[in-house]
């Protein structure tokens, strides 16, 4: 396989939001490059969306990296970088980009999680399940429901046990902390997921064991066990 990266225009710059910003349109679309590939192309619209532009067997590849100013130059560098790591293992970043894009398209929303977990797991094994099912339908689905699994990550997990906490309901915190624990965990043993966005959180808040009665069955353990 034949790669490299290439330059989109004769015209280089070196590339910083003075520069990006006195880049105007013109009748057509045009690239200014900075080096191996490193490009930006201005539209006659004046959108201004940062590429990556390579060649592989000999055929050139434009690969978009984002818009700017959406897409900073520090975040469209980083992009770029992690692209030109992939082509220089051989391997092409717009294959793989879009790839993974398709794959997270197939990946489950949570409101699917969601569902499966409580059907294929928690009725099955906890008698408690309609709690899960009550905690998932007010805490979670109203705020994730529709954003894909894979798309949770720590931060949104810490904004969402911080919002219950905030409301003066740490012992719900709690309670979804483990739910939403249980539920990324059998997603990964059902291979949904890779990994947990909860697995390096701690529980949100500490609770002080409370008397309380026994239950009927926790009676006749007890006494049996006795």
């Amino acid at each position: 396989m034949y790669i490299s990266a290439t330059s989109g225009d004769n015209m280089a710059i070196k590339f910083n939001n003075k520069s990006l910003d006195a880049l105007k349109p013109r009748e057509k679309d045009y690239y200014v490059r900075e080096g191996k590939g490193f490009s930006i192309r201005i539209f006659p619209s004046a959108i201004k969306t940062w590429y990556f532009i390579y060649t592989v067997d000999r055929r050139k590849r434009f690969m978009a990296l984002g818009n700017y100013p959406e897409v900073s130059i520090d975040d469209a560098r980083e992009r770029y970088g992690d692209a030109w790591k992939l082509l220089k293992n051989g391997i092409d970043p717009a294959t793989q980009a879009k790839h993974a894009k398709d794959e997270r398209h197939k990946a489950p929303t949570i409101e699917y999680l969601a569902t499966d977990y409580l059907e294929r797991h928690a009725k099955k094994k906890k008698k408690s399940w309609k709690e899960d099912e009550r905690i998932l339908n007010k805490d979670v689905l109203p705020t994730w429901g529709k954003s894909k699994a894979v798309d949770i990550k720590r931060r949104d997990v810490i904004r969402l046990l911080e919002k219950l906490s905030e409301r003066k309901a740490p012992i719900m915190a709690n309670r979804l902390y483990a739910l939403l624990k249980k539920m990324f965990n059998f997603a990964i043993e059902e291979g949904m997921l890779e990994s947990s966005p909860v697995s390096t959180i701690k529980r949100p808040n500490k609770e002080t064991p409370k008397d309380r009665a026994l239950s009927n069955d926790e009676i006749v353990t007890l006494w049996n066990n006795l």
